[in-house]
């Protein structure tokens, strides 16, 4: 039901989303939907000393993070951060995007997502797995993986899942994982692309 409200509600074509030939193409989509909206979308990177701390959130939360969302009760604010891999920067936007919508229409602002696509709390609570239960099955619904249960999972299986449902091959291998259809962690590992280790970033930074 969530899942149908969200694409109801932003008039998302599901799709006409998964048709796009490559995935930077389905994430412009994605975001003028959700702009029509009244949700703010910023995309940029995590070194430009203007991102909000303190009171907000503390500094090291921003450390390879997906992207975050500001509360407000009339145009809620995501920023996308372009500091990850660039292999995976455009399904993991797409991915985040999903992920904060529903933290902004459950009201809920204390999570974030780990590298490995683990939602986390900041303060205790027991909705992480209804937060990815929505994200996931919106992007890659239960209805396609079901398929593969007793199926030796594969890298081009794992690629061929992320480039149709336009997500990472890292966000297929978590969510097979998730329901069950890897069932064991040698293949799991196996599965999962090599981890990103992005760039020491400089001590000083060019003004802009």
């Amino acid at each position: 039901e969530a899942v149908a409200h969200i694409l109801s509600y932003f008039e998302i074509d599901i799709n006409k989303f998964r048709g796009y030939r490559n995935k930077s193409t389905a994430l412009s989509y994605l975001l003028g939907k959700v702009e029509e909206k009244y949700i703010n979308i910023s995309q940029g990177v995590l070194a430009n000393k203007m991102l909000p701390t303190w009171q907000v959130v503390d500094n090291s939360i921003y450390k390879n993070t997906s992207g975050f969302v500001i509360k407000d009760d009339n145009i809620p604010f995501i920023f996308l951060p372009s500091e990850i891999n660039p292999d995976e920067v455009e399904g993991r936007q797409i991915y985040t995007i999903v992920y904060l919508i529903v933290l902004i229409g459950l009201n809920e602002y204390d999570f974030f997502i780990e590298k490995n696509f683990r939602a986390k709390a900041l303060s205790a609570t027991n909705k992480q797995k209804k937060i990815y239960a929505m994200t996931s099955e919106l992007l890659l619904p239960c209805e396609a993986t079901d398929k593969l249960n007793g199926s030796v999972i594969t890298p081009s299986i794992r690629d061929d899942l992320a480039s149709e449902y336009k997500i990472t091959p890292t966000a297929v291998v978590v969510t097979l994982r998730i329901r069950r259809i890897i069932t064991s962690q040698t293949e799991y590992e196996a599965l999962l692309p090599p981890s990103y280790e992005p760039p020491k970033t400089p001590t000083h930074h060019s003004r802009s």
